[in-house]
């Protein structure tokens, strides 16, 4: 087994159950050079922690709409794409024209090719809504009015706990 494939079954190790699937299988390389966990092996990276239990909390299934706010590297949009089975369902946004070109080449490598725009966090992405989940990974503060009006009926939005 590879270096990168015993990272990624490590990393799997600790994400909740049902993330598992999605940390084993979507590759990390071409998202970042940093490894998924510490040195030590059984210390899983706060970061990467803080962005599984958001993305657990959000309840994502297989089949669901999500909008992926601030979306970075691409890395958790690229779970997301994985979780719900189809890139087609998946929205990411950047403010930044270059972050979101990078973000949707990594995706487009790691063979997850979710739709990615260019938009401000708070405006979310109307166009292709409404979502069945709505996830930031950064913490933002309350969620703002248009997602709300983006959330499909019963749908939920999820944010990192507030420091």
């Amino acid at each position: 087994m590879s270096t990168t494939a015993l990272s990624r079954a490590h990393a799997a190790c600790y994400a909740p159950a049902d993330w598992r699937p999605a940390v084993a299988a979507v590759p990390r390389s071409p998202f970042s050079a940093r490894p998924l966990w510490s040195a030590e092996p059984t210390d899983p990276d706060p970061a990467m922690a803080t962005l599984l239990t958001v993305l657990d909390s959000a309840g994502i299934r297989p089949g669901m709409r999500v909008l992926h706010v601030g979306c970075a590297s691409g890395y958790a949009t690229a779970l997301i794409c994985h979780r719900t089975g189809d890139a087609d369902l998946v929205t990411a946004t950047s403010a930044d024209p270059a972050e979101a070109a990078a973000a949707r080449w990594r995706l487009a490598q790691a063979g997850y090719p979710a739709r990615v725009v260019i938009a401000r966090p708070d405006q979310g992405h109307a166009r292709c809504g409404p979502y069945d989940r709505i996830v930031c990974t950064d913490p933002i503060g309350p969620p703002p009015a248009a997602w709300r009006e983006q959330l499909a009926p019963g749908g939920r939005v999820a944010l990192p706990p507030r420091m």
